[in-house]
């Protein structure tokens, strides 16, 4: 996903975002064990990459998470950008490599 940002925020803003409206939907939002953050880019695009574990819930079901993400901004914080990997907790890395053509197909409209 990509789009303006308003008002205008950095990649550590727009990673605060996506943070603050998962804990608020799933309160047991974390990082990932063994994860941190990291400065990168995606597809040219600067930026943060996180993982965060939490517990998906509809009514009575439940089911472990893991999330992959990446949020960028451009220079003037005016875009963001950003991208999430979702799949059960324990199968994230077999996930990603799954992903990864379609991952690396995303070309940004870079402004």
């Amino acid at each position: 996903s990509s789009g303006a940002s308003v008002p205008n925020q950095t990649a550590q803003n727009n990673k605060d975002t996506v943070d603050s409206a998962l804990k608020s939907k799933y309160p047991d939002t974390r990082e990932c064990p063994n994860t941190s953050p990291a400065n990168g880019t995606f597809n040219g695009v600067s930026g943060i990459s996180w993982q965060l574990c939490f517990t998906l819930t509809s009514g009575a079901n439940s089911v472990p998470a893991a999330a992959s993400l990446f949020a960028g901004a451009n220079a003037s914080g005016s875009v963001y950008y950003l991208v999430m990997v979702l799949t059960v907790d324990g199968n994230l890395t077999g996930y990603l490599n799954t992903a990864k053509p379609l991952i690396q197909s995303v070309h940004w409209k870079l402004s």
